[in-house]
């Protein structure tokens, strides 16, 4: 009988989790494209724009550390389901 693996352990684990935030971030620092994600959540405004450019950086930076088919597309859901609860405005 097999053993089944979490998403965690899928994807590799803590090297690669901290690979995959360490890319994220860096891409929030170096592409201007994701300059109006450098602030934390709460006293700041995040509509659609800030949802989505969030979403397009940690996608970008799961691509950028080889994380995809099944289990890029279950981060991706959970992700996008994240990134839209976390929205405060209307649009």
């Amino acid at each position: 009988m097999s053993e089944r693996k979490n998403p965690y352990e899928i994807i590799g684990g803590a090297d690669k989790v901290e690979e995959l935030v360490d890319r994220f971030y860096d891409l929030m620092s170096l592409e201007e494209v994701f300059a109006d994600l450098r602030a934390r959540h709460l006293p700041f405004k995040i509509g659609l724009k800030e949802r989505n450019q969030w979403l397009a950086c940690m996608y970008r930076a799961m691509e950028d550390c080889g994380i995809d088919g099944q289990i890029g597309a279950q981060l991706e859901e959970s992700f996008f389901n994240t990134a839209d609860w976390m929205r405060n405005q209307p649009n």
